[in-house]
């Protein structure tokens, strides 16, 4: 199987109340169930995302997105072949907002507040969705490191258990 990227951009239809847990619980299941892995950033008012997987898939995949009315002003930024998965263990990760750190990663990419399509490269979108997903992978680590230390911290204040003798 030769695997392929897939890269666009919407608009939020304005007009729908836009559920975007569902959304991403939907994406999920069905990325999973034919081996898609992605990365969506949603800021609110845009979308951009990443699809990696078979051709057919990524096919199917796009044409039901292009159908959804939660999505408008659609642009195909890219579609090729790759020899590796760069969201491959995401069966779809987000990025959503915009924070001071996405904002300055936003500018430097693009040189621009918003990513302007008239202007925007692959290797540029590429990156800027590989960084957010790298940041967002890190804050998922650590944010398990500081579970499983406040777990070993409450464990070391337990009392010892105590061995009855008969």
């Amino acid at each position: 199987m030769s695997l392929c990227r897939l890269i666009y951009m919407s608009q939020v239809n304005p007009r729908i109340q836009l559920d975007l847990d569902g959304l991403l619980r939907v994406s999920r299941d069905n990325n999973e169930r034919v081996d898609l892995t992605g990365f969506l950033f949603f800021d609110g008012s845009y979308f951009a995302q990443a699809l990696e997987g078979s051709r057919k898939d990524i096919s199917d995949t796009y044409h039901r997105i292009v159908k959804d009315s939660r999505h408008g002003h659609l642009v195909l930024i890219s579609c090729g072949e790759i020899r590796s998965r760069i969201f491959g263990q995401w069966s779809m990760g987000l990025h959503e907002g915009m924070d001071e750190e996405s904002r300055e990663h936003l500018l430097k990419v693009f040189s621009l507040s918003a990513i302007d399509l008239n202007n925007v490269t692959v290797e540029n979108m590429v990156y800027f969705l590989q960084t957010l997903a790298i940041k967002l992978h890190h804050q998922k680590v650590d944010r398990l490191s500081r579970n499983s230390v406040e777990e070993l911290v409450r464990q070391s204040r337990k009392p010892p258990l105590r061995r009855h003798s008969s």
